[in-house]
């Protein structure tokens, strides 16, 4: 029998490395088919289980909940609390796991991305099982006591997803998010660097929004999806409060540098002007499947003094007033990317493409990709 091969931990980092990438969206978000093989790797000994757990731990619930392991993870997670926080659930009637004993890892303080939607729907799939299962509040304990056990474990989160069109709750609607921003769990959300949030119906609420501009400060980067905002007609102007929370948690932001807008009608301007206090941060601005229709808008797009990418892809209500003003700005001085594809009227996207090639002809090269996507990447000397 041959002897195994040693491989350095270094290079199965690297090997790793790899595996994740290949397994990325165009915009850097992780597929889950990452999930099984990365588990795969698991078994092929000890020294590769030692470097692979870490990297699934880091966002456990979007593996689990891509997968069927949802309900196993809570339980997982449910084994490591301690004694007074297990006191209170046995007290109204839940049966927990065993206590771990003796684990070589210590699961919990590698948690640094949460799926918050995802650990909602496993926490309810998890709670489904309970003879007396009172639905909401059922959910609502579990939740909280596992935050507290992330506040115990000292996890400090760097990205947060807050994703309400991406799952279905059978019952836990009526406060979804808010225990997320109670004060005992600020300390989980206070090194957060990454958010994504999408709105879906009545979600978030305008109040979870304010509530988390107020403990998130120092985010780096922040992914907005609004598909059908301020068209559904809600009551009471819910959308509008909803709209304006979020140029509220956009302003707040210390030294956003990467800020990505999707799905977006009514509130564009809105959400535009609201980074106006960063344009001396921003270095990457893109805009998907949105409506665009105000220069003033587009007036904050072209004050961004460091923008090093600029992405205008499946936009619409673009207009010839625009193609004068992005001719004329001079402030694109680090622009590295440019990006403009199948945006609406196509004879203003393909005059602004032609605007972009000759205001940076000597520093362009042409970038053709396996989509047939033409993107126009500034090379500076």
């Amino acid at each position: 029998m041959k002897a195994s091969v040693y491989i350095p931990s270094d290079i199965i980092e690297e090997i790793l490395f790899f595996i994740q990438a290949d397994h990325c969206t165009p915009n850097n978000q992780l597929t889950y088919h990452v999930g099984p093989t990365l588990y795969s790797c698991l078994l092929i000994n000890h020294q590769w289980c030692r470097l692979v757990v870490p990297k699934l731990w880091k966002h456990p619930f979007y593996y689990a909940w891509k997968g069927s392991g949802n309900e196993k993870l809570i339980s997982t997670i449910l084994s490591f609390l301690k004694e007074t926080l297990r006191k209170p659930l046995i007290c109204n009637g839940f049966v927990l796991p065993s206590i771990s004993q003796g684990s070589t890892f210590d699961y919990i303080s590698m948690i640094k991305h949460l799926h918050y939607d995802y650990m909602l729907t496993s926490v309810e799939s998890w709670c489904k099982n309970l003879v007396n299962s009172s639905g909401n509040n059922n959910v609502s304990m579990i939740i909280k006591v596992i935050l507290r056990l992330f506040v115990d474990k000292s996890v400090e989160l760097t990205s947060l997803f807050i994703w309400p069109n991406n799952v279905y709750l059978r019952h836990y609607n009526l406060n979804k998010y808010m225990e997320l921003v109670e004060p005992e769990f600020n300390g989980l959300l206070k090194n957060l660097m990454s958010l994504h949030v999408e709105t879906h119906s009545h979600y978030p609420s305008a109040k979870f929004l304010q509530k988390l501009s107020l403990i998130v400060r120092n985010v780096k980067k922040i992914h907005l999806r609004t598909p059908l905002l301020g068209l559904k007609g809600f009551p009471n102007g819910m959308e509008a409060g909803i709209a304006k929370n979020l140029c509220t948690l956009i302003q707040s932001q210390t030294k956003l540098e990467e800020f990505k807008l999707m799905s977006s009608f009514k509130f564009t301007p809105s959400f535009i002007s609201s980074l106006s206090v960063h344009t001396d941060h921003l270095k990457s601005v893109a805009l998907f499947e949105t409506k665009i229709d105000e220069v003033d808008s587009w007036k904050v797009l072209t004050n961004c003094l460091n923008l090093e990418r600029f992405e205008i892809i499946n936009c619409v209500g673009l207009h010839s007033d625009f193609i004068s003003l992005f001719y004329n700005v001079n402030n694109f001085k680090k622009l590295k990317w440019i990006s403009m594809e199948k945006n609406q009227p196509n004879e203003i996207n393909e005059e602004l493409k032609t605007c972009a090639i000759h205001k940076y002809k000597d520093d362009l090269r042409f970038r053709l990709l396996k989509s047939g996507k033409i993107f126009l990447q500034v090379t500076h000397s």
